[in-house]
């Protein structure tokens, strides 16, 4: 099966997304019942939540972009960076390992598409993503036992909430709706 049933019942096939099969609905729902960090954090925080948050850090006319940087997990998961990392070496030696970062990428488009943004996000909404990070890491993570390579990124001066999952989805959709003017 190369398509996954989404929240609201429609098809999406991550290797040749489409835009009309994009629903924010989707989006909200899946990204409000993922934990970042695959979960290993003290307390349950969610990518909806993480992503509500970097459209706050932005600049206003970048916020719809902070909101959907994230939106392709919403479709594929998230793969932690180390993993990605990884495939991306072993598709650069031609193992016939699918790079996950261009499917990622493919997934991210139609989403951009879907919604009228571009495709890849301003760079604010990078320097957002990684001063959030580690405001995260701060907040929910403790002390790593090694450096991350991050820590020249100053984290940003935000308090996170850990809203349960149904807050989570919630707050994207007004974000959402806020962001869109409906």
């Amino acid at each position: 099966m190369l398509w996954k049933q989404t929240y609201t019942g429609r098809m999406f096939f991550p290797l040749a997304p489409d835009p009309a099969a994009v629903a924010v609905e989707d989006v909200a729902r899946s990204l409000a019942m993922q934990c970042r960090f695959n979960g290993h954090v003290r307390r349950y925080y969610s990518v909806a939540e993480h992503s509500v948050l970097v459209s706050r850090l932005v600049p206003e006319a970048y916020a719809l972009e902070g909101l959907l940087h994230d939106a392709a997990e919403a479709y594929m998961g998230d793969l932690i960076r180390p993993l990605k990392d990884a495939a991306m070496l072993y598709a650069g030696q031609e193992r016939g390992i699918l790079d996950w970062r261009d499917v990622e990428a493919g997934v991210q488009a139609a989403v951009a598409r879907a919604f009228g943004v571009p495709a890849l996000a301003h760079p604010s909404v990078k320097q957002a993503d990684m001063a959030l990070l580690m405001a995260e890491r701060g907040q929910l993570l403790g002390d790593p036992p090694a450096p991350w390579g991050t820590e020249y990124v100053r984290p940003a001066a935000v308090t996170l909430h850990c809203w349960a999952p149904e807050q989570a989805e919630e707050e994207f959709l007004a974000r959402f709706r806020e962001l869109r003017g409906t």
